[in-house]
């Protein structure tokens, strides 16, 4: 492995890779900075593009998709600040990859339900086979491609047809070297960044919750009623 030297706030490798963000950030993010993982460096110090030659910089591929997306609405409430996650995606990942990527990401884990993405041009995207042939007309199947995503592009995601979790998806300008924000370039699409609270899919605060009972009663010790597997856990003397 490339030695890594620390020069101001950038990486620089000796086998001449270089301007990798200490931080963890990308060129011309906003976003607030994190420091850098294992992962990232490791991925910086090996070559991501075929023949370079030693002491020359390399060039990074940045050919996959950025798409953001915001928790809007669901359950019959809307929700701010908006929750959300940011996805790296290859083109040739198809829109069923997304949508399952989506649903993890967001907490989901009853996914027997429809899903459906529209395009700004009214495009209907979904797996037809879900549909026991009575998917809206003109619905394309979701193994549809990414590649039909343009850069700055704003789409919808809905998963669940009747409680109705609706998502705003955007494509970020500029495409991403997954390598970068991931450390690896995965088989599906894969969330590399995100924020706010995430909603049960049912609105269940606690394991039983009917939407009429009263919440369960914190027990006095505060985690006095865990077994002893981690400090804290358990009765504690003088209690």
């Amino acid at each position: 492995m490339a030695t890594v030297r620390q020069r101001g706030s950038r990486t620089y490798q000796a086998n001449g890779v270089r301007d990798l963000p200490l931080n963890g950030s990308l060129p011309g993010s906003t976003e607030m900075p994190q420091p850098a993982s294992l992962a990232t460096v490791a991925a910086a110090s090996f070559p991501v593009c075929s023949g370079p030659v030693h002491g020359q910089e390399l060039v990074v591929s940045r050919t996959w998709l950025s798409i953001r997306v915001e928790l809007v609405s669901g359950h019959g409430a809307d929700f701010w600040p908006r929750p959300g996650r940011i996805f790296a995606a290859a083109r040739t990942h198809c829109f069923t990859e997304l949508a399952t990527a989506i649903d993890a990401a967001f907490g989901r884990w009853d996914l027997s339900h429809l899903h459906q993405f529209t395009l700004a041009d009214g495009t209907e995207i979904s797996p037809l086979e879900w549909w026991d042939d009575e998917a809206p007309e003109g619905t394309v199947d979701g193994a549809a491609t990414l590649s039909r995503l343009k850069a700055g592009a704003k789409f919808a995601y809905v998963f669940d047809l009747g409680d109705y979790w609706a998502h705003l998806c955007t494509v970020a300008e500029q495409r991403i070297d997954p390598l970068r924000a991931l450390g690896e370039r995965p088989s599906s699409p894969a969330p590399y960044w995100g924020w706010g609270d995430l909603p049960d899919q049912y609105a269940r605060r606690w394991d039983g919750d009917d939407g009429e009972s009263p919440q369960p009663k914190r027990p006095a010790g505060e985690l006095s009623d865990l077994p002893p597997i981690l400090p804290g856990w358990g009765e504690r003397p003088g209690r």
